[in-house]
């Protein structure tokens, strides 16, 4: 992954999915991976390495902390 492709996953993770539109108040894993995949922010990832991601970037989104 490109830094800048990393630096919009931890963007996102900090922010309210309902801040894209989205019906759910709180970020998981599957979730988040599903709207990257969608968005073609990422082409394919694992949610455990989009855990390590998160948790690299230092982000306290709520399937980051849960799954650590």
């Amino acid at each position: 992954m490109t830094p800048a492709q990393l630096k919009t996953i931890w963007r996102l993770a900090e922010r309210s999915p309902q801040a894209q539109g989205l019906p759910f108040a709180r970020w998981s894993l599957a979730k988040l991976r599903a709207f990257l995949i969608r968005q073609r922010l990422a082409k394919a990832i694992s949610r455990e390495h989009l855990r390590r991601v998160l948790k690299k970037g230092g982000s306290v989104c709520a399937a980051c902390a849960a799954n650590s």
